[in-house]
């Protein structure tokens, strides 16, 4: 009800054709989230990031099977770790 609350619901808070959404999908198939017994709770208390599979924002696919889809890994990790020495180094 917080879309209403915030009077956007004509763009999001279901899912419908025409509507924004962010999904996420979850991988189940592990270790620490077995037996699935409530899945609200197991979400809750024992999923965390690492668990995230997929990743779609207002309709646009940025993540899937745990592969950045949007972003050059390498890349990234170069920027990172030259910030991280200027960092260090007091640039």
């Amino acid at each position: 009800e917080s879309a209403k609350l915030l009077r956007i619901d004509g763009d999001v808070g279901t899912l419908e054709a025409g509507k924004r959404a962010d999904l996420i999908l979850i991988d189940l198939k592990k270790p620490h989230l077995q037996p699935i017994h409530d899945v609200e709770a197991l979400l809750a208390y024992s999923a965390n990031g690492a668990d995230v599979d997929s990743v779609m924002v207002d309709g646009v696919l940025l993540m899937q099977g745990r592969k950045l889809l949007t972003i050059d890994e390498e890349e990234l990790y170069r920027q990172v770790a030259n910030r991280a020495a200027r960092i260090v180094k007091g640039v």
